[in-house]
């Protein structure tokens, strides 16, 4: 099961609140980092989500795992 997406924005937007109030350049630093983290991952479930999405559509697509896809 994927993560939610919604979640993750919620604690990038946390980690940017955190590192706005603090002064301190090592926390600071590390909660910028932990925000654009969150931030990429809740980007990384949509855009699998997306990608599911799109090959459950593929006719070709037998849910086996297996690509029909040739590289």
């Amino acid at each position: 099961m994927l993560g939610d997406p919604n979640e993750c924005r919620a604690h990038a937007a946390y980690c940017v609140e955190v590192a706005a109030e603090t002064r301190s350049m090592i926390i600071k630093t590390t909660f910028w980092d932990l925000a654009r983290q969150w931030t990429r991952l809740a980007t990384d479930i949509e855009m699998a989500v997306a990608l599911r999405a799109e090959l459950e559509a593929d006719p070709k697509f037998d849910g086996s795992g297996a690509s029909h896809i040739r590289l």
